[in-house]
């Protein structure tokens, strides 16, 4: 045989025997199942079991079919993982000439992942650990291991036409708090994926969190692109629609918009031009992460136009009042940037706006190593009263704990509040604070504050609120200190509250008293809720009132029932109902609680009140009891002539915090009755007195009239 022959004959019968070679091999798959689960368990120290069959598919294209697949780890009986079947098109030229994989179809079914950590925080996927140091550091397994797992991807040639994967399945669940999730896929698909290539993926999947009792219901469809190297990943128009359901409560509907880019070589993210779409809500968002397999940091924007949050609010099963403004939250609106990690997030530049009222400034949120909170706010002009709810008004007699008094005086309908809590407690804590707020315009019901500052400070010390605002012609000033905030004790605090130079007139909107307030209070109380909080009250209050009026018609009207029994008219029946006066001074006490034992007093020009008893929050309700003693001829604006000096004036007070001095202070029988006989006593005192100074020699008068006095009184 000539050369040229020969080399033309061996030329052709290699790829010829290569070929036979090739079928032989595809021919009797099974001879490589006992080196597919060493070569797997080596790898990953994992068993792998094959109790289906491995077939292959000649022609055309060349296929694998695996079936009945499970993998369990090492010296375990619990499977980690099963699958039923897969099949996998590959290129054949490129596996014969090159020893390259090129597949062209992958079809997955039925693959279920069983992953479980133990009570020690050990997963049934890990690798146990080495036995002995030794080995760890043998020449041997060191060379090995870094044979073994150097990269490579020249043997892999991806270019996959079409990857779909049906009825998958990943149960997750960690013993050590109970957390149990399942992921089940029941459709993934794509078409052709390859390098640099778009690729079209669409995915029906849901997220159940057993422990939670809600589940996901997520459908996904976009665009996916990646480079040859498999460490950058972009995303088109990325839409995943969510339906979330949980135990008692209706489902909620939304839909993620997501184009970016992920680096895994960089450790980075992008997302541009995000949209979150819930209910009547669209949240538009961008964002750049960086180190996203350690502590990822992140910084963005996020916009949301103006919309209506009652619908959302619905969508969300969170229970909404009827307000006393119909259209509260029906404007909303939020824009911010964002900085930090998944441990503190700053957002900065934040403007809000709510119905009608403008919020801006910067919130620094942190969740470890504690919860925490700092902010700096400010707000143009709210009105509180939008804000709360409607309350019904309840039929209720109120009658006085002591003897019922003629006339009665019955209040209907009072506004019936309820009780909540004022220091939440459990938030408290477990969350630092240290925030500002500054309101522009406060107005609620009929009041109206302006220039208001709060700081609010929440540390171990305790919480500290310090508050000042402006209104009614004068200043006020707040301070709180709260200590003892823990669900397993009792809160304490300490508040002192003081006015100056306000004008009670307009505060007040009454005529029961007017004129220039000034007043400085220290207050002590301990419990969490209002109810608590009023119960316990304790504390004195020192006020003066200057340049003001007092309303009288309740003596006044004693003074005309007098009268009439006496058939003659006295000074105090003269006086206007609104008795002027220069300085009014007295002093409040709370003792244990408001509802009663409350003790106060007050002098004015030679007018003298004392009084007890206390008031209902919840109910809007008062009832005291209160003496008003006159003097005689001690310099003041008004006159009181000497049978009405010295009588005890009273007075029973009760009813609705917002009825008028002459429908809640009456006098009853009994007290007119005592003050007819005090006057007709006094009377004949004073004859008795005159009768016997007349028998007094000139010189011997005034020491006789200490006497008389001492002696008659």
């Amino acid at each position: 045989m000539s050369k040229i022959k020969f080399i033309i004959t061996l030329f052709f019968s290699i790829p010829i025997a290569a070929f036979f070679t090739a079928l032989f091999i595809l021919d009797n798959p099974d001879t490589y199942r006992e080196a597919l689960k060493k070569g797997f368990y080596e790898e990953t120290k994992l068993n792998l079991s094959i109790d289906g069959d491995i077939s292959w598919r000649y022609w055309p294209p060349i296929a694998m079919d695996i079936s009945r697949i499970s993998i369990t780890p090492d010296q375990s009986d619990t499977t980690l993982a099963t699958l039923d079947s897969a099949s996998i098109d590959i290129q054949l030229l490129p596996l014969l000439t090159g020893g390259r994989f090129s597949i062209k179809k992958i079809h997955v079914d039925g693959l279920y992942i069983n992953a479980v950590r133990d009570k020690q925080g050990k997963g049934n996927w890990e690798q146990k650990e080495i036995e002995s140091i030794s080995d760890a550091i043998e020449p041997s397994n060191l060379a090995s291991d870094q044979t073994s797992k150097e990269p490579s991807s020249n043997n892999l040639d991806l270019d996959i036409l079409e990857f779909v994967i049906n009825d998958a399945q990943i149960t997750y669940q960690d013993l050590r708090d109970e957390s149990h999730y399942i992921l089940s896929v029941s459709s993934f698909t794509t078409n052709s994926l390859r390098p640099d290539n778009p690729a079209d993926i669409k995915m029906i999947m849901s997220v159940d969190d057993r422990s939670a009792g809600i589940k996901i219901d997520t459908n996904m469809e976009g665009t996916l692109s990646f480079n040859k190297p498999l460490n950058q990943f972009k995303m088109t128009r990325l839409s995943i629609k969510n339906t979330i359901a949980q135990e008692g409560s209706s489902a909620i509907t939304s839909e993620l918009m997501v184009n970016g880019m992920i680096d895994t070589r960089l450790g980075t993210a992008r997302l541009d031009n995000g949209t979150l779409s819930l209910a009547t809500m669209t949240l538009s968002f961008s964002l750049n992460a960086n180190n996203i397999f350690d502590v990822p940091g992140i910084k963005g924007s996020i916009a949301i136009p103006e919309f209506n949050a009652i619908p959302l609010l619905k969508a969300l099963d969170i229970p909404l009042p009827q307000m006393q403004n119909s259209d509260t939250l029906s404007k909303l609106s939020l824009t911010t940037n964002f900085k930090g990690t998944t441990k503190q997030i700053v957002l900065d530049n934040l403007f809000i706006t709510l119905d009608n009222s403008n919020i801006d400034g910067r919130i620094v949120a942190t969740v470890a190593p504690r919860l925490s909170a700092e902010f700096a706010l400010h707000m143009d002009t709210i009105n509180l009263s939008d804000y709360m709810e409607v309350t019904d008004t309840i039929d209720i007699k109120l009658t006085s704990p002591t003897t019922p008094t003629t006339p009665t005086n019955e209040t209907a309908m009072p506004t019936m509040v309820a009780d909540s809590e004022v220091i939440p407690v459990s938030l408290l804590s477990e969350m630092q604070i240290n925030g500002a707020f500054d309101i522009d315009t406060l107005r609620y019901d009929d009041y109206q504050f302006d220039k208001l500052k709060i700081s609010v400070i929440n540390q171990q010390a305790g919480l500290r609120i310090n508050a000042q605002m402006a209104g009614y012609g004068g200043e006020f000033a707040l301070k709180s200190q709260v200590r003892n905030i823990d669900p397993e004790s009792e809160p304490n605090g300490r508040t002192t509250f003081i006015i100056k130079d306000v004008d009670m007139a307009l505060l007040t909107g009454l005529n029961a008293i007017t004129g220039t307030l000034a007043m400085d209070s220290t207050t002590t109380f301990t419990g969490n809720r209002l109810s608590e909080v009023l119960a316990s009250l304790d504390g004195d209050s020192n006020f003066t009132v200057s340049n003001g009026t007092l309303n009288v018609e309740a003596i006044k009207g004693i003074a005309a029932i007098v009268d009439g029994i006496q058939g003659k008219t006295s000074s105090l029946s003269t006086w206007p109902d609104q008795l002027p006066f220069k300085i009014l001074q007295g002093k409040h006490s709370f003792k244990e609680g408001i509802t009663e034992g409350q003790q106060f007093s007050f002098v004015m020009e030679n007018m003298q009140v004392v009084g007890s008893g206390g008031l209902d929050y919840f109910s809007n309700s008062i009832n005291y009891d209160i003496e008003a003693t006159l003097k005689e001829n001690v310099g003041g604006q008004f006159t009181v002539s000497k049978n009405l000096a010295g009588i005890r004036w009273p007075l029973h007070c009760e009813g609705s915090i917002d009825g008028t001095v002459s429908e809640l202070c009456l006098a009853n029988k009994g007290a007119i009755s005592n003050i007819v006989t005090e006057i007709a006593k006094q009377a004949i005192r004073r004859k008795g007195e005159d009768k016997l100074l007349e028998k007094v020699p000139d010189e011997f008068k005034d020491a006789a009239k200490q006497l008389l006095k001492g002696l008659f009184n």
